[in-house]
Parts: structure tokens; C-alpha cells; sequence
């Protein structure tokens, strides 16, 4: 039987599409293959990306942080992301490869 707490870890908000295009344009992400976005225009939702914070873990996130220090970010390993409406603007949620949001 599923608890309560255990409940609202799974519940993701509902999302409204935003226009990626003319937000893209607005927040100064570049545009090659794929967009290229400045790392503080990016959101995490919360309870999306459920993990085991466990040693391996921990220690699989301090190889990538130590990676991306010394070789900067790979183009070929992109992160994917959501376009959505908030508010009277556009924000861009993860959605998929973002290991790192425990390291910022």
C-alpha cells in the first residue's frame, strides 16, 4: 500500500507548452544542431528526477562534475528539456539526463 508522502513524491505538476523558439530567443540560447542554453536558465522539477542518493551515486556525480570542470560540457551528450508556460513567461524544466542538480 502507497503512503501519502510516498504519493506526492511521484505527482509531477501538469505543464503547459511555452514557445520555445521566441523563448530561446529572449533568454540568449544559441542555436547550432541544438539550442545551446546558459546553465542558469534551467529549472529542475521537483520529485521528476527520483534517485537513490546512495554512495554510488555521489560518487558517479563527482566524476561528472570533475569531467565537465576539465573538459566542459560533451555536444554529443545533451540535455533534453520542456518549454513551459509560467506565469506571464516561458521557463525551460529538464527532462531528461540531469544528474547534476545536486551538484549546484
Amino acid at each position: 500500500m502507497e503512503t501519502q508522502d510516498n504519493a506526492a513524491l511521484w505527482t509531477t505538476p501538469q505543464l503547459i507548452a511555452g514557445g520555445a523558439k521566441k523563448h530561446m530567443g529572449q533568454i540568449g540560447a544559441k542555436s547550432r544542431d541544438l539550442w545551446q542554453v546558459p546553465v542558469d536558465q534551467l529549472k529542475v522539477l521537483k520529485g521528476f528526477n527520483v534517485r537513490e542518493k546512495d554512495e554510488a551515486y555521489h560518487a558517479h556525480i563527482n566524476a561528472l562534475a570533475k569531467s565537465i570542470e576539465t573538459e566542459g560540457f560533451f555536444q554529443d551528450k545533451p540535455l533534453a528539456g520542456y518549454v513551459a508556460r509560467e506565469g506571464d513567461g516561458d521557463v525551460i524544466y529538464l527532462t531528461d539526463d540531469h544528474q547534476m542538480q545536486s551538484v549546484a
